[in-house]
């Protein structure tokens, strides 16, 4: 067989070891049977490109070395896919966790923003609250006010128009008992 042009070879286990993540699908029905699962693969192997030469031993399968090269280049190729879709799961995992916290951060702002827009506008409903009811007082006040000095004004003109009868009587009063015209003063 090395003289046929295929130095390369592999015992049926390490082959199996090695090459099985090519052949998913072969792995699973032969997985006891390493002779087995290395003739299933050369079939596949020679069926998928001819020009590659695989011969199956009774102990070991045997390659050439462009077989060996690209096995090789399928296995790195499929270990590289394999790597980028556990970076891209992790990836995933992480931005996933950090839009988590983000939204969680999101949903703290938000309840902090509308607790104090709450505030802003409580306060600011109790500044127009207060100056309304001053307002309200104030008018209250003013009218109260108001009609106190009418009702003092009223005293007054009423003390006024009694003082003056009562000097006019006073007089008339003193006219009687002198029979003359007094001098009166006049009335404020």
């Amino acid at each position: 067989i090395c003289a046929a042009g295929l130095p390369c070879r592999i015992t049926f286990r390490e082959f199996s070891r090695q090459f099985s993540p090519l052949f998913p699908m072969l792995h699973e029905v032969c997985q006891s049977d390493a002779r087995a699962f290395a003739q299933a693969a050369a079939e596949q192997i020679t069926a998928e490109t001819p020009e590659l030469k695989v011969l199956v031993g009774k102990a070991k399968i045997f390659f050439h070395e462009l077989t060996i090269a690209h096995l090789e280049r399928r296995l790195s190729a499929l270990r590289c896919a394999m790597a980028v879709r556990v970076q891209a799961a992790w990836r995933g995992f992480q931005a996933r966790r950090l839009f988590a916290k983000q939204q969680e951060a999101a949903v703290v702002i938000q309840r902090v923003w509308r607790v104090w827009r709450a505030a802003r506008r409580a306060e600011a409903a109790m500044c127009i609250q207060k100056a309304f009811r001053y307002f309200i007082s104030r008018r209250r006040f003013d009218r109260w006010l108001q009609e106190a000095r009418a009702c003092e004004e009223a005293m007054r003109e009423k003390e006024r128009t009694v003082a003056a009868a009562f000097a006019e009587s006073v007089r008339e009063a003193m006219r009687a008992l002198t029979g003359s015209p007094a001098t009166a003063r006049p009335a404020p």
